[in-house]
C-alpha cells in the first residue's frame, strides 16, 4: 500500500509582486484551501497541483527536506513563511519529481474533472507516461497555443 499526498504550486497577487509562488506539499488540498483563505486579501489559487504516491509517510518528508535543498538558490525570505520561491520553480518541479522515480500524477485545476490529454505534454516533458498527464481541454488549448510559439517539435 502506498501514501498519497500532494505537491503543489499557489499563487497570488500579492506574492506575483515578488515573483514568489508558494511550493508546498499536503494530505488534504481542500484542507489546505480553507487555511490559505484566512491569510489571503485576495484569495489566491492553486496554479500546478501533483498527486504523488510514495512508499510511506516518511518518503514524503525525506522528499519535502530534499526539495528545499535543491530549490534552496530560489528561496524567497523577505520575514514571513518558509515555503515561497521564485516562481522559477514551477518549471522544474515536475523534473526534479520525475527524477525521484515517483507514481505522480499532474492535475492543473484541482477539484474540475479532468480529460486526459498527453500529446502536447508528452512532447514538452518527453518521458512522462502518458496515463500520468492530466490536465482540462482548456488548458490543452491554452499550451497548445504557448507550444506552438515556442516551435516544440
Amino acid at each position: 500500500m502506498g501514501y498519497t499526498f500532494y505537491w503543489y504550486v499557489r499563487r497570488t497577487e500579492w506574492w506575483n509582486q515578488h515573483s514568489a509562488v508558494k511550493l508546498g506539499q499536503t494530505k488534504n488540498l481542500k484542507g489546505r484551501e480553507s487555511t490559505y483563505k484566512t491569510g489571503e486579501i485576495i484569495k489566491g489559487e492553486y496554479t500546478l497541483v501533483i498527486k504523488c504516491k510514495v512508499q510511506s509517510r516518511s518518503k514524503r518528508y525525506s522528499l519535502d527536506v530534499d526539495s528545499k535543498d535543491y530549490f534552496a538558490p530560489r528561496h524567497i525570505d523577505l520575514g514571513g513563511g518558509s515555503e515561497f520561491y521564485h516562481e522559477s520553480v514551477v518549471d522544474d518541479i515536475i523534473p526534479w519529481l520525475i527524477s525521484h522515480n515517483l507514481d505522480i500524477q499532474i492535475i492543473t485545476e484541482p477539484n474540475k474533472e479532468h480529460d486526459v490529454k498527453p500529446n502536447i505534454l508528452q512532447r514538452f516533458f518527453g518521458g512522462i507516461r502518458r496515463r500520468n498527464i492530466v490536465h482540462t481541454p482548456s488548458e490543452t488549448h491554452a499550451l497548445e497555443k504557448q507550444f506552438a510559439q515556442m516551435e516544440i517539435k
